[in-house]
C-alpha cells in the first residue's frame, strides 16, 4: 500500500509517499501524485499522474538458502528474455554482502506492435524473498529516473 507519513523531508505537499508490503520490503520514495493498485503481497503497480509508463513490483518468496553468486542476475536476464522479449543488454550486479543482491538492466526494446519501449528492471534478492522490478515507457516520455530511484530505495523489513 502506498501511504503517507511526515517524517523526513516534506515534499511541497508537507508529506512523503512510500511503499510497503509488511514483512517484506518498504520502496522509501515513491514520487508525489503516483497511485498504486495490485495484490498487496503479491504484486504492485504503481502509475505517474501523466499515465505514461508504470512500474511493477512482484514479490516472490525464495526457499531459506544462501544467494547464489549471479542468482539475481540470472533471474533478472531470464525475466527480460521472457517479459520483455528480448536480450537484457547490460546487466550491473550490485552484492551486499550475503543478504542482498541486486541486478539491473537499461534497454530501449522496439516492438513490432508497440513500436520503442524504453525499460528499466531490477531483481532484488534476500534469502527469504526476491522482487521482480519493470518499469516501461515510450522513450523520453515517462519518469525513468523517477523509477529507477525508487527501486534503488527500496529494502527489506
Amino acid at each position: 500500500m502506498i501511504v503517507a507519513v511526515a517524517d523526513g523531508p516534506p515534499t511541497e505537499a508537507g508529506l512523503i509517499m512510500m511503499l510497503e508490503c509488511p514483512g517484506v520490503f518498504v520502496a522509501p520514495y515513491v514520487p508525489e501524485g503516483w497511485t498504486a493498485s495490485g495484490t498487496p503481497g503479491e504484486f504492485y503497480q504503481l502509475v505517474p499522474p501523466a499515465g505514461q509508463g508504470a512500474v511493477h513490483i512482484s514479490v516472490y518468496r525464495r526457499p531459506d538458502r544462501p544467494i547464489e553468486e549471479n542468482e539475481a542476475r540470472d533471474m533478472l536476464a531470464a525475466f527480460v528474455t521472457k517479459a520483455v522479449r528480448a536480450p537484457s543488454g547490460e546487466i550491473r550486479v550490485v552484492q551486499n554482502g550475503r543478504g542482498e543482491q541486486r541486478a539491473y538492466s537499461r534497454l530501449l526494446h522496439q516492438s513490432d506492435e508497440d513500436g520503442p519501449s524504453e525499460w528499466f528492471t531490477a531483481c532484488i534478492m534476500w534469502p527469504k524473498h526476491m522482487l521482480i522490478c519493470s518499469y516501461n515507457s515510450p522513450p523520453a516520455q515517462g519518469d525513468l529516473p523517477a523509477a529507477e530511484r525508487m527501486f534503488a530505495s527500496i529494502y527489506p523489513l
